[in-house]
């Protein structure tokens, strides 16, 4: 049995630690991919995000969608692109627009939005690709939107700090328990030796404590009166003393009393 619930607290464990490196991880990702730095690829493929409605119905405004590395001789018109644009209203972002024409061998690519009337006015250079459009990516699309709002990121934060409660309360009512005792043997132990202490001072002193250092401890109460209850079990009480210490006068008993001679009215009748 406890082999089973060492099993079980491993593997809740595992799922805890693997709840939170998916949720830390989303979350770099979505502040990652929507920077306008570079784009991390993690082999051939990368999450990016569009933001804008040009390329609905294909792409939905605020979406994530999945691209991959390409070179841009392999690019075909119709394809869609992922490339730094050179518009100077958003010059260095990220543009998601399909391949209309491609001038010379792939040396320009003239670019447009299904969503758009026209063409875009700036041509895209091979050193401009980042990438070709894969597909979409509809549940990553909708973590990212939550993220997107104050409400969804402290939804997060509130998973987050369940899940690390979920962990770790058990772990940490063990060590608060396990301070208390500490705590409470350590106050034991510090008493104790305060007596000691106080102890040995004595000792030092020559004080004379009853029951300590061989000094005869105070007879209790029980004891006191141990005797007397032996004496009244024997049938024998203690005779009271009549006479005190430093008298010697006797007392006559009666047959000395008896000895005593006639008063003298019998001899005053035998004399007549």
């Amino acid at each position: 049995m406890k082999k089973l619930f060492k099993v079980l607290k491993i593997i809740k464990d595992v799922l805890g630690y693997l709840v939170m490196l998916v949720l830390v991880g989303m979350t770099v990702f979505v502040l990652v991919t929507n920077s306008r730095g570079d784009v991390p690829f993690f082999g051939n493929h990368s999450i990016m995000w569009v933001l804008t409605e040009s390329m609905e119905p294909v792409i939905p405004e605020r979406s994530n969608i999945l691209v991959e590395k390409v070179d841009p001789a392999e690019l075909a018109v119709g394809d869609i692109i992922v490339f730094v644009s050179r518009d100077p209203l958003i010059e260095g972002q990220r543009n998601t627009h399909r391949i209309a024409e491609i001038i010379g061998d792939h040396e320009e690519f003239v670019t447009k939005g299904d969503h758009n009337q026209v063409e875009d006015a700036y041509h895209v250079f091979p050193e401009d690709v980042v990438g070709r459009y894969v597909r979409n990516l509809p549940i990553v699309t909708r973590f990212t939107r939550l993220l997107s709002t104050k409400m969804g990121l402290m939804m997060i934060i509130v998973v987050v700090m369940a899940v690390m409660m979920l962990l770790y309360l058990p772990d940490l009512k063990k060590s608060l328990k396990k301070q208390e005792e500490e705590a409470a043997r350590s106050h034991e132990e510090f008493i104790e030796e305060m007596v000691r202490q106080e102890l040995e001072k004595m000792k030092s002193m020559n004080l004379v404590i009853p029951g300590l250092n061989g000094a005869p401890a105070e007879p209790s109460a029980k004891e006191i009166s141990a005797p007397a209850a032996d004496e009244a079990s024997d049938g024998t009480a203690p005779q009271a003393e009549t006479v005190s210490e430093g008298t010697s006068e006797e007392v006559p008993s009666a047959e000395d009393a008896g000895d005593e001679p006639a008063s003298d009215n019998t001899t005053g009748e035998n004399d007549k």
